[in-house]
């Protein structure tokens, strides 16, 4: 029998194995896609077996070695806790180690243009906080206006907000992610990665009002409208933690 509190139950580390390749989700590290198919591989050089690094591995999300602080009564408890697991590649297993890079949480806000979703996270935030805003990378990249970002500058600002977001995954740093209406396969990422979703609602004239008042670009009362005649995907959300904005005055 292995000493390994992981492969103490070989046959239940097993069947959790096989129930993360049903389900075929993305690294719970990096948030990029896995291949299941892939395992162990033949070093070109050394002729040696060694898995392939970015074969699946089940990642523990509080790490075996830190069983206690978990509030597990053995490493065995933790390393068989299948909510304490999430599918990961190889080598973003191995370069997390056992969790001290960081234990940052990622809260994603969500809400209508005007929904005051930048001030909420920028209110909320602490020293060593990192904040992902769409709006404040095309400005960065040199898009005239501070909102209604479009054309390439969009494309371009997409790239580099998911390049960031899976970075700051990586460093396990806490993260506020601006997004104005995720998908239903963005949300599920987010929520894999145990992330806190604050859904801002002051109600749709109150936005409507704050863009015109803010002499937001045309479009902005569309665009709010538009996010108001949907049903969104995060409403049926589990995970989501619904938070009202302020009131207009207090923004």
């Amino acid at each position: 029998m292995s000493n390994n509190p992981r492969y103490k139950n070989s046959a239940l580390r097993n069947k959790q194995r096989q129930y993360w390749k049903h389900r075929g989700l993305p690294c719970g590290i990096c948030g990029q896609p896995i291949d299941y198919s892939l395992g162990m591989v033949t070093d070109p050089i050394t002729g040696k077996r060694r898995m392939h690094p970015m074969a699946f591995v089940i990642d523990e999300i509080i790490p075996v070695s830190r069983w206690r602080e978990g509030g597990y009564s053995s490493p065995e408890a933790c390393a068989q806790d299948i909510a304490n697991q999430r599918p990961a590649h190889y080598i973003c297993n191995g370069r997390r180690g056992d969790g001290t890079r960081g234990d940052g949480i990622t809260h994603v806000v969500i809400g209508a243009p005007c929904s005051g979703k930048t001030t909420y996270a920028k209110q909320r935030m602490q020293q060593g906080d990192v904040l992902i805003d769409l709006d404040a990378i095309a400005h960065a990249l040199g898009y005239p206006d501070t909102h209604g970002v479009s054309g390439y500058y969009f494309k371009i600002a997409q790239a580099a907000r998911a390049a960031a977001i899976r970075e700051a995954a990586y460093h396990r740093c806490t993260t506020w992610i601006i997004h104005t209406a995720p998908s239903a396969e963005q949300l599920e990422q987010y929520n894999q990665r145990g992330a806190v979703v604050h859904v801002l609602d002051p109600g749709e004239q109150a936005c409507i009002d704050r863009a015109r008042i803010d002499n937001r670009p045309a479009g902005t009362v569309e665009a709010i409208r538009d996010w108001y005649s949907h049903d969104h995907c995060y409403q049926s959300s589990k995970k989501a933690a619904v938070e009202i904005a302020q009131p207009f005055a207090d923004w």
